[in-house]
């Protein structure tokens, strides 16, 4: 069982390789479908279809609440561990 405060993803960095990979062939055709799907077989914008816009924008100082960290001190509050003593490990 894997413990989300414990593991290290570095998923949020695009290696530079990463950037070099893109193919922009298949990212042309991806933009080619994604037109196609927002618009009628005529060639209009589709009214049907709804995009998403936010209400109002998000403060400057929100902090999204972090519920890998929620979980984990659950858990290990039911495995009765300190999360205190763990995070000497998580740095």
């Amino acid at each position: 069982m894997q413990i989300p405060a414990l593991s290290k993803r570095k998923h949020n960095h695009i290696s530079p390789d990463a950037t070099k990979r893109i193919n922009m062939e298949v990212v042309s055709i991806l933009m080619k479908a994604t037109e196609e799907f927002l618009r009628t077989p005529d060639g209009r914008p589709d009214k049907t279809v709804n995009h998403y816009r936010p209400k109002k924008q998000l403060p400057k100082d929100f902090v999204p609440f972090d519920v890998e960290g929620y979980l984990t001190e659950r858990f290990l509050r039911d495995v009765n561990l300190d999360p205190k003593i763990l995070n000497g490990f998580c740095k």
